[in-house]
């Protein structure tokens, strides 16, 4: 008759290696079972809640979920964190497994970290019928209304290889490709010709953010030490803070489709990356440090459809490795250290016919100007 087992309930119980549910268990709440030594669970499709850190730092090589039930599921923050199972089969009842973070004090984004440190897991599935998410090819996805899975959320940190993101996507969360395994990620595109082939519609990342905090790591859309290339679609919308964050192998290249127009790239979008070049497509506004601190850039090229009239402040801040750049022509303002400390930085060109009203305060301070 067990219904809650309250937080911390058998924390640290370091030799408790066996642990059986009845089926009228409804609550594990917080750390209820953090530390113990089990290496199988099976969870009885009574529970409605799997509480943050309620199986934290359990060497888990084995999750089960009963299948069936109608009572909706909610797993919370760091769950199953540190865990080593490779495979998981989530009930179709599961109704939440996100949090919302807070970044900076003023914005907030979805994150799935409940198998945090898994760096085991290889593929997720979920059972048939779930009304709020769905996987495929081992990723997870949130449902839409409209029953299309259009939200990636999370891809597990052991999956390898290629993986092709369905053209139906319209969002790709924060911490969706943190510190993951794969080689190549590719956007399926639609054909020219069709209706949404190069319209606004795929957002990566959740938020927008015109400040100077940094993200960390953990929050990143995509963060790899592998020589991945990550293939963008025409109908890219925009890039969210730390859409690209550590992606640390000095052969990881970033692909944007020609034929897209992002309304923009806000700020830390692509941060702290080993990435050498960037072929921007067309973008109407770029945010505070939008590209700072990626110190193997030695190229950046502008799309001539471009619409953005401000280099804002710390948009190439501490691109050490950036030679040149070419200023286009509708640049009316460079901000405040927007290529500081970019110390090989030579050859500054503004394009034929540049209407340039402002540089401010230490825009090029510490730059290795030539002309």
């Amino acid at each position: 008759q067990l219904v809650d087992i309250g937080k911390y309930a058998f924390g640290e119980a370091t030799k408790l290696a066996n642990v059986t549910f009845g089926n009228n268990l409804s609550n594990i709440f917080e750390g209820a079972f953090y530390r113990i030594k089990a290496t199988t669970i099976t969870i009885p499709k009574s529970v409605a809640l799997i509480d943050k850190k309620a199986f934290a730092n359990v060497s888990l090589t084995a999750l089960n979920f009963e299948l069936g039930g109608a009572v909706p599921l909610t797993i919370n923050a760091e769950a199953f964190a540190s865990s080593k199972f490779e495979t998981v089969m989530l009930p179709a009842r599961l109704q939440n497994i996100y949090y919302f973070y807070t970044f900076a004090n003023v914005a907030k984004f979805k994150v799935v970290d409940v198998f945090k440190s898994n760096t085991k897991l290889k593929a997720i599935e979920v059972e048939e019928g779930g009304k709020f998410f769905a996987a495929k090819d081992g990723v997870l996805y949130e449902v839409s209304e409209a029953g299309i899975a259009d939200t990636l959320l999370f891809c597990p940190v052991a999956k390898s290889g290629t993986l092709i993101v369905p053209k139906e996507v319209r969002k790709v969360e924060n911490g969706a490709f943190a510190d993951h395994a794969l080689t190549a990620i590719t956007f399926e595109d639609y054909e020219e010709g069709d209706a949404n082939y190069g319209k606004p519609l795929l957002a990566i990342g959740g938020i927008t953010y015109n400040g100077t905090s940094k993200p960390t790591k953990q929050y990143a859309v995509f963060s790899s030490t592998k020589a991945i290339t990550i293939k963008l679609p025409s109908h890219l919308k925009n890039l969210g803070v730390a859409s690209f964050h550590t992606l640390s192998n000095t052969n990881a290249v970033i692909e944007f489709h020609s034929d897209a127009h992002l309304e923009f790239i806000t700020g830390s979008a692509i941060y702290n990356t080993k990435v050498k070049v960037l072929n921007l497509p067309a973008v109407d506004q770029f945010h505070i440090g939008a590209l700072d601190t990626n110190s193997s850039l030695t190229t950046v090229t502008f799309h001539a459809d471009s619409k953005f009239t401000e280099i804002p402040q710390r948009m190439f801040m501490r691109c050490s490795a950036l030679t040149t750049i070419e200023i286009p022509a509708q640049v009316t303002v460079i901000g405040n250290s927007a290529f500081l400390s970019c110390s090989k930085l030579k050859n500054v060109t503004f394009e034929e016919g540049s209407r340039l009203q402002e540089i401010d305060s230490n825009a090029f301070y510490g730059a290795g100007m030539e002309n």
